[in-house]
């Protein structure tokens, strides 16, 4: 017997395997595996049979991790990136008689085995159905981390955690209730509960002095959340509330100062963009579009110490108005920035010929002012082949802007969009650059207004030599 034949194991992992049939129950026997401490089945295309009995008194006494999954690693992705799992855990709990799980129809449920000494639980991907059980806190008084992400697991989320937790995985289910208010006093490094059914508030003592203080992940996307947003926990990093309900204004100070990441959009915030934002020195990405945001972008986050990891930027779909500021396209401004999005907002004046100016933008993919209060003419400046020397997407349709379309010289640009716009003069100029020296245009969008502009015909294109 495989238990009994290898004494003194401590690790036993059954991966990317084709092997057929179920585990073994007397795995857990009072013989068997008494040292085996890792336990992984994980990237297996089959059906996995978990034994009720390995939820027993005697079964892996020194079990410290048990991994049942066929994806690894920390499940954090969007919705889009989960696939279907293709292990399936076809059992009854690991529970013990007096131990409590939701439903009759059973096709797999959170394990709640006496196992004193695991410390982590990685069941993410796995077909789970059914609640946490009742008891879970105490069956697991070392577990550190959880991971549940990517099943079907409903119910409420348990009241308290295991007083050594640290990281907790419970995404990409169908949690329903409200956020504990008690998970304050664990010692957690990383939260993700996106993509869930949640509700209620982000209970306000998560933003008391002193709370969460080694806090660093916290992914609260894509639920059903109201009310204002707390002061953030001093140590984040990562902050994910995108698509819920949140109101109220942003913070206006007290950033955590080592933020990497912020992604607050789909809600419904008001208010201005926070300038104290621009002293974040490890800020990389910023999403606050979506919102009900109001005044102007700061012009301070241009300045040369500003946001000097910054690179993506998108503040489209709320009501920010103003100009364009000159400022930004200093050489020293928004370096590294590589995605702009300021779409879908009232935004007005003209665009400025700094932005276009050699050393400006130099990283700059992607910029999109498209539905805005743009108007007057699309500056030469902007066609010039020093500027945006990294331009790949630029999308200025549905403005105010008219003239001449010039010939866009950039050789990285692929895709211009200047449709639902008043252009109506002579595309000759756009068509005269010789697109067979390097040119990458794969798309240019064009919507033609009462006044049609004349297209060259296609005898009057530049020829191959």
């Amino acid at each position: 017997m495989w238990g009994q034949g290898f004494p003194n194991l401590v690790n036993l992992t059954i991966q990317n395997t084709s092997v057929y049939g179920s585990l073994p129950p007397e795995w857990s026997s009072s013989t068997a595996f008494q040292q085996l401490q890792q336990l992984t089945i994980q990237d297996c295309n089959l059906t996995v049979t978990l034994p009720s009995s390995w939820g027993g008194s005697f079964a892996f006494p020194q079990l410290q991790q048990l991994t049942v999954t066929n994806h690894g690693g920390v499940s954090t992705q969007s919705p889009s990136a989960y696939s279907n799992s293709t292990l399936t855990v076809q059992s009854q709990s690991l529970c013990p008689p007096n131990a409590s799980h939701s439903g009759s129809n059973i096709t797999s449920s959170m394990p709640c085995g006496l196992w004193p000494n695991l410390q982590r639980l990685q069941l993410s991907r796995s077909s789970l159905i059914g609640s946490l059980p009742a008891n879970f806190t105490d069956s697991f008084p070392q577990l550190q981390r959880l991971d549940t992400g990517v099943n079907q697991l409903t119910g409420p989320l348990p009241p308290t955690l295991p007083p050594h937790m640290t990281y907790l995985d419970l995404g990409g289910n169908n949690f329903t209730g409200s956020l504990p208010s008690v998970w304050s006093q664990n010692n957690l490094t990383l939260l993700t509960v996106m993509v869930n059914n949640l509700t209620g508030t982000v209970p306000p003592i998560w933003g008391q002095p002193g709370v969460m203080p080694n806090l660093q992940h916290l992914y609260l996307a894509a639920n059903r959340l109201v009310g204002p947003l707390p002061k953030l926990p001093s140590q984040l990093t990562a902050v994910l509330t995108s698509d819920n309900q949140l109101t109220g204004t942003l913070p206006a100070s007290d950033w955590p100062p080592q933020l990497e990441l912020i992604e607050m959009d789909g809600n419904r915030h008001d208010g201005s963009s926070p300038a104290e934002l621009a002293s974040l020195p490890n800020l990389q990405a910023l999403a606050l579009d979506h919102n009900m945001l109001t005044g102007t972008v700061p012009e301070g986050w241009s300045e040369p110490d500003a946001l000097p990891s910054l690179y993506s930027l998108t503040l489209s779909g709320n009501l920010l108005s103003g100009t364009l500021h000159n400022s930004w396209g200093n050489r020293a401004a928004l370096v590294p920035l590589e995605y702009l999005d300021l779409s879908g907002n009232n935004i007005s004046g003209t665009l400025p010929d700094s932005w276009a100016a050699q050393g400006a933008f130099s990283k700059l993919r992607s910029l999109d002012l498209q539905a805005t209060a743009i108007h007057g003419t699309l500056p030469t400046l902007w066609s010039s082949p020093s500027a945006f020397p990294h331009l790949e997407f630029l999308e200025l349709n549905s403005t105010g802007l008219h003239g001449s379309v010039p010939a866009f010289n950039n050789r990285i640009l692929t895709s211009v969009d200047l449709s639902a716009s008043n252009f109506t003069s002579d595309l000759g100029a756009f068509w005269n650059f010789p697109f067979d020296r390097g040119n990458a245009f794969t798309q240019f969008n064009l919507w033609l207004p009462a006044k049609h502009p004349t297209i060259p015909r296609s005898a009057d294109l530049p020829r191959r030599e």
